[in-house]
């Protein structure tokens, strides 16, 4: 095993540090656990955005077009990830309005949650589908609120986001 020294901001240190003890868990066994979850979202992220890629957009609008229209229960975290991925989906083709539609649903679920992280990579998102648009006002303020979190939180899409800010 390698080990690594973190730093975190003391409210978000009492947070794991409460949620371990609930789980009965220890911290470090706590912070593997959500670590590997996180690897897992970001891997499950990818091979979807590549099986996107090879998707046939026919087929896929056939597919959803047999799914019922309904509201996802928000007691249900894997929502708000499948929300993110169907935005995702739909920004990669090219049905921009839906896919705002998803992001701004997962959005409003991740407040919900209260998930920081996944608050500012939907912020983000909005911000880079907008700027797509040519909408730089809209843009800009969904990126200046996704830079805020990222740097609130240490992420490092603070550097990225910054950089997508000075263009």
């Amino acid at each position: 095993m390698s080990g690594i020294n973190v730093n975190f901001p003391e409210t978000l240190y009492q947070a794991v540090n409460e949620l371990a003890r609930r789980e009965h868990m220890s911290i470090q066994q706590f912070i593997t656990f959500a670590v590997t979850e996180q690897i897992a979202h970001f891997k499950r992220t990818d091979y979807l955005t590549e099986r996107a890629k090879q998707g046939n957009k026919t087929k896929f609008k056939q597919a959803m077009s047999k799914v019922q229209a309904n509201e996802p229960p928000l007691s249900e975290h894997g929502t708000l990830i499948d929300l993110y991925n169907l935005a995702r989906s739909y920004q990669q083709w090219g049905e921009t309005a839906k896919a705002i539609a998803y992001y701004e649903q997962a959005l409003t679920m991740s407040q919900q949650f209260q998930d920081r992280p996944a608050n500012g990579v939907i912020l983000r998102d909005l911000g880079q589908v907008y700027r797509n648009l040519g909408q730089m006002d809209k843009a800009r303020d969904y990126l200046q609120q996704a830079w805020a979190i990222f740097e609130e939180i240490k992420s490092p899409y603070a550097e990225e986001t910054r950089q997508l800010l000075a263009k």
